[in-house]
Order: structure tokens, then C-alpha cells, then sequence
């Protein structure tokens, strides 16, 4: 249920809130001035029923639903309870604090929704189409997929699309947390709620208003603090078997001791108090809140983390593995060298253009951005095939071409016949075949992201154990290594090699986290305790393979959401050990009937709320 979370308006916090207030003044009003005793019972009543509505109607859905008998239960038992030995006054403040505390609860989670909604009003609500050849202000909403709309300077992106004219810096630090504006071109994609800083640029729609990338990260954020962690299915578990112990020993306390002449206001007080006492209410909500804002804060930072499992996951992550190519380098690389073999350079490159631009590899893409502002040919290809590792194939006019890292001992021989020793070094090398024979070898070259260097020494610094993973060869893997401070490294790796390398890892270091591009390393991603995708943004298959997602390609947004791992776990660990100290307390003293009704309900409910309070901290801070 959605509520305008305006404390005011909020009715679930808000009514107990103004009820707890007149039960206060009709209790002194009554002590100090004789009322007909009716009247008491009937504003006591008014002031229960009103206090008590939301949670009450909440604890009767989990028990027809659920079939289970919840907290919310146990206080519905200890208010009647109290109604039934007198204690009206004690009725009416245990319905209006845990109504209270329950609120706040709601509130906490309406406000975390809704920072996360928040998103949408970076989304303007008009769009500048081009219709018949003018400019009209239209609804965003209404825009179709195909339609141009334009962008001037200044203004905001309606919905995710491809420039088609123009250019500009784009600021995306809405969606992915960079505060550093992004230059696009002519081709390449925006994405809704992201401001044009300086440039004209003509776009055309490639998601509808409703499904593009600010919806999908409202969306996977929601479904994301929805999904419970470990510790919670495990406490909620033990909720489900304590809870009707709780009620039952509260019984057999009235029962029992009637059997045996011991007056029945002793112990039906006691039951009473028990039943206060030893709800699990703060233990219960040891976990959630602090999963839900924590997750609701890395979504607004740019980073989606899937699910309570992962952020908890990530709170005890002892070794990262990354991978090389547009993780830790740029991913951005410049074609240095080009080697035709009996051939023209310009059908050397007119074929790797051709077959590559079908290819979503980093290394594909790059080839693609360089050779195109080349003169060369387009050649009509078919039977195109992805080669695992390896690179790609295609067939044009009837011959088969391999493009990618040498695949056998031909491919080397042409290599070393054609180049000298120091080609190779730091380089990515690739081979081009023709049928049997390579026609051609290219040498690209990566730049390190600069905030590579210092985010290993941070998380080293952390104790948390790094490794390369890496499908180049040695030569490159370890120049970059050296550089970065990585003394593991395991290069010339297939996919296959990636994911025995990560499960070797979880066998013997631990919680393990895979970083990469969410497409090539789906294997390993999948294999390791948290997979890890860069640069996420726009890309449906990254989200997917990976139970984390960086929207941005920042490097360093691993030390961030490992930190925010660890304080949740750290606050839920908090948590649980508070409610489990407060039941431990409580329990006996009221059993030994050192602690009353009224005693019971203010440690029981002043616990929940610091539950609730700690739990907030898990969203709080940078």
C-alpha cells in the first residue's frame, strides 16, 4: 500500500501518534476526576480501536495468509489480556506504542521507497519531437520508439535513445553516480534523466517512456529490497516456531496455577507481562530495514544490488577476482599496429570491420570505433558465430574468416614470422585468418582507469585478497598487474578456466566476489558468491548475469558497496544481539514479576525502535 509518507498525512504512524496523545490527557483526567466508570471503558475502547486498526488488520492478514501466528498476535493476546484483569489504562498505551513503533516501521520503508522514486523527477514530463518536419512540446509519455526528439543544452533526456545529430556532454551522474559529464556522438546511446550540459542533439526513442532506464533501476531496486537475505528467512523461521510458544507458555502461566489456589491476578498478570516481553518484535526487525535502506541507497548511487542475499554477501567478502579488459583498464582501446599478410590493408580492415561490428566484445568495439572513420569497404557477412574465449568467425563470399587471439600453431608461426619480440608487450594481439592462412595481425593497446591503482590498494588495505582473471595473454596481464600492485595473476584464460578458478577460490578463501563485464564472465559471475557488472548501464544482459550491477564504469564503486556490505552486516549484527539481550532480560524479570505490564511494554517497544533507528543508519551517509 502506497501513503503520502508526509509524517501528518502517514496514517499508520500518524494515528497512534494523536492517539497515544489524548490517552494521555483522558489518563490524568481520569485519575484526578471522578468518572462515571462506562465512560472510562467506552474512551478506552475508542482509543484501542483507533490506535490498533492498521496493525491489527496487519497481524490478522499474516495469520490468515501466512497461517502464522506473528508478534502482532501476541500483542493482540496482551491487550485482551489486559482488558480482561481491569487494566484499561495499560490496554490503551500497549496498543498505542507497538502501533507506534509499527508505524515508524512503515514509515521507514515508505521513505526508502519513495528516496528511490525519487529518481522519477529527474525524468521530465515533456519531450521536443520533430513532426512533419517541426518542433512540438509533447507529453513523455506519449513518445513512440522511432520517434526524434531533441535535447538542448541544459535540458534533461525524456527516455533512453541514439543521437543521431548532434553532440554533447552528457551529465549521468543521476543514473550512475559519476560526476564527471560523458561526451557522446553521433551513435551513441543517452538515457533518460540525464542532463545535455552543452550541445543540440536530435535522438531517436529505443525504449518507451515506461520501460526505460530510471523505470528498470525503480523496478530492480523495489524487487531487490523485497527479496530477504539469509539471516532474515532464518529469523522469520524462528519466528514462525517461537511466536506459538510464546502464546502457549503464556496460557499454560494463567492455567497452571489456577489448578493449585494461587490467586489469579499473580499470574494472569505475569502472563500478561510475558506476552509483552517476549514478543521477537525487535529481532524480527533486525534485519529488513537495514537490507531495505542499504539497498535503497546503492541504487542511488548508481549501484543495484539484487537482493538482501548479496548485500549481506558483500559484508563478508574476503577475496575479489577482476577481470582485465574494461574493468581495470578503460576498455577503450586504440589500434596501434595493423599487419596485413598478402592483402591490401584496406580488405584487411573492410573484413574485421564487417564481421566485428556484429560482436558486443570490448575488444569488437573497439576495433569497430577505430576502423570506421577509415575508408574501407563493407562486405555482406553470414553464418556469424561468437567462439567462446577465442574471438569471432563469419563467413564473406564464400570464405570463412577467424578474427581473434591465435588459435593454433599456424596462427603463432604467422605471428612470429611477421613481428618483432616487442610487439607483443603490453599489447592485445589479434589474429586474422582466412580459410587455413592469416591475412593479418592487429595490435590494440588499453590505458589503466586511474582509479584503478588506488582502489586495489584500498581494498588490500581491507584485507581483502585481489587476483587478475584474464583471457589476454601473459605478457599484457602482468604489465598491467605490475602496475596496480596484483601479484596473482592467471592469464590466457577460456571462460571455463574463469569459473574452476572461482570455485577454486570459494573452497579455499571464502565469500568470493567476481567483478567483470557482465557478458563474457556470465559464468564466473554466476559461480561466485557476488558477481559483479561493470559498466551496467543500458545493457540488460549485464543486470541479469550479475546479482550486483554498477551502472557506471567506475572501478572504485567496489570499495563503496563492500563498505556498505559490511556496515549492514555490522548494524544487523547490532541488531539481533539488542533483541536477543532485551528478550533475555525481560523474559525472567517478568516471570519473577519484578517487571509490570507498563515496564514491559516500554523496554519491549523502546527496543523495536532502536531496531527500526539502527537500521535507518544502513542508508545514512555518503
Amino acid at each position: 500500500m502506497e501513503y503520502d509518507i508526509k509524517w501528518y498525512r502517514f496514517n499508520p504512524l500518524f494515528v497512534p501518534l494523536t492517539t497515544g496523545v489524548f490517552a494521555t490527557i483522558f489518563y490524568f483526567v481520569f485519575k484526578f476526576t471522578p468518572v462515571y466508570n462506562p465512560i472510562k471503558i467506552s474512551v478506552y475502547t475508542i482509543l484501542i480501536l483507533f490506535s490498533s486498526f492498521y496493525w491489527i488488520k496487519e497481524a490478522f492478514e499474516d495469520l490468515v495468509e501466512k497461517k502464522e501466528i506473528g508478534t502482532g498476535i501476541l500483542v493482540i493476546a496482551a491487550v485482551i489480556g489486559s482488558i480482561a484483569l481491569g487494566l484499561w489504562s495499560e490496554a490503551v498505551f500497549l496498543s498505542v506504542l507497538y502501533g507506534t513503533a509499527e508505524g515508524i516501521e512503515d514509515y521507514t520503508y515508505a521513505r526508502t521507497r519513495r528516496s528511490i522514486r525519487s529518481l522519477l523527477k529527474l525524468v521530465p514530463k515533456e519531450a521536443r519531437v520533430i513532426l512533419n518536419g517541426k518542433e512540438k512540446v509533447i507529453p513523455a509519455k506519449d513518445l513512440k520508439i522511432g520517434e526524434i526528439f531533441i535535447v538542448k543544452p541544459g535540458e534533461t533526456v525524456p527516455t533512453d535513445g541514439i543521437i543521431i545529430k548532434g553532440s554533447a556532454h552528457i551529465d549521468e551522474s543521476s543514473v550512475t553516480g559519476e560526476f564527471n559529464p560523458v561526451f557522446k556522438d553521433s551513435g551513441d546511446t543517452v538515457f533518460a534523466g540525464t542532463t545535455n550540459t552543452d550541445g543540440l542533439i536530435s535522438v531517436r526513442v529505443t525504449s518507451l517512456f515506461q520501460d526505460n532506464t530510471v523505470s528498470k533501476i525503480i523496478e530492480l531496486v523495489e524487487k531487490a529490497q523485497e527479496a530477504k537475505s539469509k539471516t532474515q528467512l532464518f529469523i522469520e523461521k524462528f519466528g514462525r516456531i517461537y511466536s506459538p510458544i510464546v502464546l502457549i507458555t503464556a496460557l499454560v502461566l494463567m492455567i497452571i496455577p489456577h489448578l493449585f489456589g494461587v490467586p489469579h491476578s499473580l499470574w494472569d498478570t505475569r502472563a500478561i507481562s510475558f506476552l509483552v516481553a517476549a514478543a521477537p518484535c525487535a529481532l524480527i526487525m533486525s534485519t529488513p530495514v537495514t537490507i531495505a535502506a542499504g539497498i535503497g541507497k546503492a541504487g542511488k548511487h548508481g549501484v543495484l544490488v539484487k537482493g538482501g542475499t548479496y548485500l549481506e554477501a558483500l559484508g563478508h567478502v574476503k577475496t575479489v577476482l577482476v577481470d582485465k579488459t574494461g574493468t581495470l583498464t578503460l576498455g577503450k582501446m586504440s589500434l596501434v599496429e595493423i599487419i596485413p599478410i598478402k592483402v591490401n590493408k584496406d580488405f584487411l580492415l573492410s573484413v574485421v570491420y564487417s564481421i566485428e561490428k556484429f560482436s558486443n566484445h570490448p575488444i569488437a568495439k573497439a576495433l569497430v570505433k577505430e576502423i570506421k572513420p577509415l575508408k574501407h569497404q563493407k562486405f555482406s557477412v553470414s553464418h556469424f558465430k561468437e567462439i567462446s574465449g577465442f574471438g569471432v568467425e563469419a563467413e564473406i563470399g564464400g570464405n570463412l574468416f577467424y578474427i581473434g587471439k591465435p588459435e593454433n600453431s599456424k596462427d603463432n608461426e604467422a605471428f612470429k614470422e611477421h613481428t618483432n619480440s616487442s610487439f607483443e608487450d603490453g599489447k592485445i594481439i589479434v589474429i586474422v585468418r582466412r580459410d587455413s592462412y592469416v591475412i593479418g595481425i592487429l595490435a590494440l593497446s588499453d590505458a589503466i582507469r586511474p582509479e584503478a591503482r588506488i582502489t586495489v590498494e584500498e581494498l588490500r588495505s581491507r584485507n581483502i585478497y585481489v587476483a587478475m582473471l584474464t583471457g589476454d595473454n601473459k605478457n599484457s596481464a602482468y604489465r598491467i598487474a605490475a602496475k596496480l600492485g596484483i601479484k596473482d595473476v592467471r592469464a590466457n584464460l577460456k571462460p571455463e578456466d574463469k569459473l574452476k578458478i572461482v570455485e577454486e577460490f570459494k573452497h579455499k578463501a571464502g565469500t568470493v566476489a567476481m567483478v567483470g563485464d557482465g557478458i563474457n564472465d556470465a559464468p564466473a559471475l554466476a559461480t561466485a558468491d557476488v558477481g559483479i557488472a561493470m559498466g551496467a548501464i543500458g545493457s540488460d544482459v549485464a543486470i541479469e548475469a550479475a546479482d550486483v550491477a554498477f551502472m557506471s564504469d567506475n572501478f572504485k564503486n567496489i570499495v563503496f558497496v563492500l563498505d556498505l556490505g559490511e556496515k549492514a552486516r555490522q548494524i544487523n549484527k547490532q541488531n539481533i544481539v539488542l533483541a536477543i539481550t532485551v528478550l533475555a532480560i525481560l523474559i525472567p524479570l517478568t516471570l519473577a514479576g519484578l517487571i509490570n505490564i507498563p515496564s514491559a511494554v516500554i523496554f519491549h517497544e523502546l527496543s523495536e525502535l532502536t531496531a527500526v533507528i539502527n537500521g535507518v543508519r544502513a542508508g545514512i551517509g555518503t
